[in-house]
């Protein structure tokens, strides 16, 4: 559910406050079962059906590394609901297909026998992130049953059904989750499949052969928004995104819509006809290769109405960017300022479509404060000597995802002149000297969240995306959510400096809000977010996942 209050005066009583309850409410569920018996009895109550074959190894693997979350996973099983309704021939035969397409920026790989071979038509600029999930995976494979995988490499999601579709789906897939909670008698992994995954992809020949190949299924739209032909068919009648439309931009930013209450990731699309206008992804995505068919795409983020299948990251798995802790500040050794960098990378902007992208409107909005004068006024000031400037915004590098003019124009708005120079760019580590991170949507999900929210740092975080580990962390317990209009976000700056935490918080000390989010996300980031935690979910995904795939699979689960 997506809410908001109306300006800061009473988020505290209103948001903050309950936010909290719900959180450890959350947590407290989420950790459950104390052993295997106990977890297997969790896992029948919450998902109606006996846990995948292997649970006890998934168990016993979780136990080792410390996973403080053992019991919930809905984000993995509603990723995995609308499946239910294909055959399991069908998702073989569609997967197959997606690791055969040389041209749809897919990466895959077999896992058989314990062992993982790696598709040999992986771009090579992409065969990192397969690295990367074979690495991820390395530790488990011996308990997976035989299967083929097809990632998506791109940053945008792929996979978006149409609403009555997608309701056929949901009914066929009922009734043979179903089947398997009346299942008599339970079975293990089978040992074969009929018809069994096909070879074709793995030739080394088949790249050269199949070069002109283009999947029938898959439409590609880069540079055309999305919004009318893509997202609104995957919504009801009675929605406003069946119905309205804001067709001046200037009109499409709810500047009265308020501070988020609810997780902004999970938004509501549907409901949200404004943010057509108003979000790169939609309004001109750069690289967009979709289809309206259920396939089996593993992605690592998407947005409302688009069923790709979640995992973690290689990008945060291989630390391509993380914190060097040790070079990370105390709260009170940092500078009261918000900060940020990045490039343009929203979308590839054609007709001035770049003033609607969400890191334009930011930077444009950081940079018209800072020339109003505006202050921060806190109470607290960083005890770093010299002037604290409370907005310390910039693009950074050349504006390359754009048609020449657009290139041009956002130039001379940015750095002052067409043909002016770019600012240097910033060493990631500068980022742990400022108090307040603002994590921004690109073309897909913010590789740099996961490092922010380890720091000592607070981070605000405007996103469409949805990843992996948003059920397990939560808005204004750990990072305070923006939606994407940036809806009073200067407001908040000033609010969570200045509002102290209330006594009735149980052990918080005499700090402000933004130190006490700030803190309790650090520490909840180092629990729940480690690579080690990465692993505990893929582990659990994939056996769900090789149970959907086995011809016998009303019949598969685990038994004490």
């Amino acid at each position: 559910m997506l809410s908001y209050t109306h300006g800061p005066t009473n988020l505290l009583s209103e948001v903050v406050v309950p936010a909290m309850v719900e959180s450890g409410a959350w947590i407290e569920a989420a950790r459950e079962a104390r052993s295997l018996p106990e977890a297997v009895k969790v896992y029948k109550s919450r998902y109606g059906i006996p846990p995948p074959p292997n649970f006890d190894k998934w168990f016993s693997f979780a136990i080792e590394r410390n996973s403080t979350i053992i019991d919930t996973f809905d984000q993995i099983h509603g990723d995995l609901l609308p499946f239910w309704g294909l055959s399991p021939a069908l998702l073989r035969e569609r997967t197959s297909h997606l690791l055969e397409q040389t041209k749809l920026g897919t990466g895959g790989f077999r896992i058989k026998r314990g062992e993982v071979v790696l598709s040999p038509h992986t771009p090579g600029t992409h065969f990192w992130m397969m690295e990367g999930f074979e690495s991820m995976m390395e530790p488990f494979l011996k308990w997976l049953p035989d299967m083929d995988l097809a990632f998506n490499l791109d940053d945008e999601c792929r996979v978006i059904v149409p609403l009555d579709d997608l309701r056929t789906l949901f009914d066929d897939a009922h009734e043979s989750i179903g089947r398997l909670a009346s299942a008599a008698e339970l079975q293990s992994f089978s040992q074969s499949q009929n018809p069994p995954w096909s070879d074709r992809y793995l030739d080394e020949d088949f790249m050269e052969e199949n070069s002109d190949a283009t999947s029938p299924f898959f439409d590609f739209r880069a540079n055309v928004p999305i919004f009318d032909s893509f997202v609104a068919p995957t919504c009801s009648s009675e929605d406003p995104a069946r119905t309205i439309r804001w067709w001046n931009r200037n009109m499409a930013f709810p500047n009265a819509r308020g501070v988020v209450r609810h997780q902004m990731a999970n938004v509501d699309l549907c409901r949200r006809p404004d943010v057509a206008q108003i979000h790169g992804f939609l309004l001109d995505p750069g690289s967009f290769a979709v289809t309206r068919s259920l396939f089996p795409f593993f992605s690592q983020g998407r947005i409302g109405g688009f069923k790709d299948i979640l995992v973690p990251s290689p990008w945060n798995f291989l630390s391509k960017v993380d914190i060097d802790e040790e070079l990370d500040r105390e709260w009170k050794d940092k500078f009261e300022t918000v900060f940020w960098r990045g490039s343009s990378s929203d979308g590839l902007s054609t007709q001035d479509s770049w003033t609607g992208f969400l890191r334009a409107r930011f930077v444009n909005l950081a940079n018209r404060l800072s020339s109003s004068g505006w202050t921060l006024d806190l109470p607290s000031k960083a005890s770093i000597g010299g002037a604290i400037s409370p907005v310390n915004v910039s693009f950074v590098g050349n504006f390359t995802k754009c048609h020449p003019t657009d290139c041009k124009s956002e130039t001379a708005t940015f750095f002052g002149s067409p043909s002016a120079l770019p600012p240097p760019n910033v060493d990631f580590q500068d980022h742990w000297a400022y108090r307040h991170l603002i994590d921004l949507d690109g073309a897909g999900f913010s590789g740099r969240f996961l490092p922010f929210l380890k720091s000592k740092s607070l981070v605000y975080r405007a996103t469409l995306f949805r990843t992996w580990y948003d059920e397990r962390i939560h808005p204004w317990v750990h990072f305070v959510p923006l939606d994407v209009s940036l809806s009073d976000l200067w407001g908040l700056v000033k609010y969570l400096g200045r509002q102290q935490v209330p006594g009735r918080i149980k052990g918080s000390p005499k700090i402000s809000l933004g130190e006490y989010v700030a803190s309790e996300g650090r520490d909840w980031a180092l629990k729940v977010l480690r690579k080690e935690d990465m692993q505990v979910y893929m582990f659990r995904l994939l056996l769900e996942w090789g149970r959907l795939v086995d011809d016998r699979r009303e019949e598969l689960g685990f038994t004490l």
